[in-house]
């Protein structure tokens, strides 16, 4: 998903970690594992706890 949103054909470890910027208005977007793979993969889990910090370190950013 996060390739064909951001027309991308970097891998999802590449994606994550950074704000992104999508369509016409610029929206913010921030790439991180879909929850059926961290059922699959446990080890990602963190990974997608560092996701969820850069997203609320991002939203605070932003005064939301």
């Amino acid at each position: 998903s996060a390739q064909i949103l951001l027309e991308s054909k970097s891998s999802l470890a590449r994606l994550r970690g950074q704000t992104h910027r999508y369509g016409v208005s610029d929206l913010l977007l921030l790439v991180t594992y879909h929850p059926a793979d961290l059922l699959r993969s446990p080890l990602d889990k963190r990974r997608s706890f560092e996701d969820l910090r850069l997203i609320r370190k991002t939203l605070r950013q932003l005064g939301a």
